[in-house]
């Protein structure tokens, strides 16, 4: 794979705008994605009454105290996140309780 600097220098090789411009296109978007993907971090969501174990998933900001998030099993209010000083090797934790269960079809 071509570093980001073998990529752009192969953009002045290109003889058309059209052909320029959607190269730089595919570009900046493969860039903001590299970036997304190293600002997102992990977190374990917990059943705050239960400690059971919801899941979890990845977020550039992760949702705020008194926020509702939407999971499988119901609506959960956020009631705290916990995060962490090295993120890249361990997750936070979001506690949760639970506001609303779904009903099962049937």
């Amino acid at each position: 794979m071509k570093t980001l600097k073998e990529r752009l220098r192969g953009l002045f090789d290109l003889t058309s705008k059209d052909e320029t411009a959607e190269e730089l296109y595919i570009l900046l978007d493969d860039y903001i994605s590299s970036v997304a993907v190293r600002l997102e971090r992990e977190y374990h969501f917990k059943d705050f009454d239960t400690d059971e174990d919801l899941g979890g998933d990845c977020f550039i900001v992760p949702p705020s105290k008194g926020e509702f998030y939407v999971t499988h099993k119901g609506i959960y209010e956020v009631l705290n996140v916990t995060h962490v000083y090295d993120s890249s090797k361990r997750a936070g934790t979001i506690y949760m309780k639970k506001a609303r269960q779904f009903k099962s079809a049937g």
